[in-house]
């Protein structure tokens, strides 16, 4: 493996290589005030596929070092064949360090690897979850956004191997989830105002930050 200083903004953070659902603000926030104090951090991995320079693990490193206003970042990088190749070794590094993937993130990476025609062994071996217990993840119907609480619609061929999931105890697989995406959600903007970190020189923030003033407003004062 190659090691490079790569500059932050000729990298790609494209969302169909990266296993994760999202970056997490708190843990970004969290390694840029480590970065500060002189914290060491591994190298990321960048792939680098038709001409581009994709960060396949270390999304949160480079957020942090961003956060930090600085420009540049070590990292490792390898050349790939295809997509393929590329998000598996994606699963891969994720996998062995960093937060651990929450049932959506599993679901939604079990999803990506059928989509790559990636075979049921491998996948078995990349999200480290049994074969019998996939369904509990992955299931012909629906599924609920973690964020939106909205019901969409998802298709696996993996049903077929691992037998069906009950009805109610899927549903309330996703309301957990729901409700916890809303919970991580709220964290993260807590966090950005705890740590003086929401860009208020961006128009489009402030637009939205306006919207969300006004929305809160109309709603009558909790009573926790």
């Amino acid at each position: 493996m190659k090691h490079k200083v790569f500059k932050i903004k000729e990298l790609t953070f494209d969302k169909s290589f990266y296993p994760r659902a999202g970056v997490n603000l708190v843990t970004v926030l969290s390694y840029a005030s480590a970065m500060k104090t002189g914290s060491k951090f591994p190298p990321i991995l960048v792939g680098m596929y038709k001409g581009k320079k994709y960060v396949l693990d270390g999304w949160h490193r480079s957020r942090a070092v961003k956060q930090n206003k600085e420009k540049y970042i070590e990292g490792e990088y390898q050349k790939f064949k295809n997509e393929r190749e590329m998000y598996i070794e994606a699963v891969r590094r994720n996998t062995t360090h960093g937060l651990q993937y929450s049932p959506y993130e599993k679901r939604r990476m079990i999803l990506r690897l059928e989509e790559l025609d990636v075979d049921v062994a491998t996948i078995e071996d990349l999200v480290k979850i049994p074969l019998d217990k996939i369904t509990k993840f992955v299931a012909n119907g629906s599924m609920v956004n973690a964020i939106t609480g909205k019901r969409v619609a998802v298709k696996s061929t993996l049903k077929p191997f691992a037998g069906g999931l009950a009805s109610e105890e899927l549903l309330n697989a996703q309301k957990i989830m729901a409700n916890t995406g809303q919970e991580h959600l709220l964290d993260q903007i807590i966090a950005l105002f705890r740590n003086d970190a929401v860009d208020f020189n961006n128009r489009e923030v402030t637009k939205k930050l306006s919207q969300l003033y006004h929305i809160l407003e109309s709603y009558a004062k909790p009573s926790f």
